[in-house]
């Protein structure tokens, strides 16, 4: 095959994968799960312990973190930014504590915007990473995108 039909293939391949992530069970799960927390940690069933806004110099930055009745960490959220900047991180865990989603987003005053998503499937392997860059600049943003250990990540801040 010749260097060309490898490329054109590769990007054609590309291109039905990014439009068809949606169509792949594993990530409709993914969305109703991400539902579910959401639902829950809105309307007062999940604990919500806050920490923050701790200013250190260069950026504020506040956590969330929502814990089941059995104290299950399902859902970190890191909010932050500095006075031309905003980032945030949210992190979704399963019942059985292995990372699910997590979706972060960046943006400044000169209006660049970035902002990714990452789906995991049920191991914790990472099956799709989603993002949008603004055009005005290169990627960026203030957070880990993957955060295994969201007990950790809480309590050393």
């Amino acid at each position: 095959m010749s260097l060309f039909k490898t490329v054109f293939t590769l990007i054609l391949l590309g291109v039905t994968l990014s439009a068809g992530y949606r169509d792949d069970p594993r990530v409709r799960e993914i969305i109703a799960e991400y539902n579910q927390v959401e639902t829950l940690s809105k309307n007062g069933t999940y604990r919500m312990i806050k920490r923050g806004g701790d200013y250190d110099g260069e950026v504020d930055i506040a956590y969330l973190y929502f814990e089941n009745r059995t104290r299950t960490p399902r859902k970190l959220k890191l909010e932050g930014g500095t006075g031309d900047s905003a980032h945030d991180a949210e992190y979704y865990y399963r019942q059985d504590g292995t990372l699910f989603f997590s979706y972060l987003r960046s943006a400044n005053v000169r209006g660049c915007k970035t902002e990714i998503r990452n789906y995991f499937d049920r191991s914790g392997r990472r099956i799709y990473r989603k993002e949008k860059i603004g055009s005005q600049c290169a990627a960026q943003v203030g957070y880990d995108e993957i955060v295994r250990d969201p007990i950790s990540e809480f309590a050393n801040h």
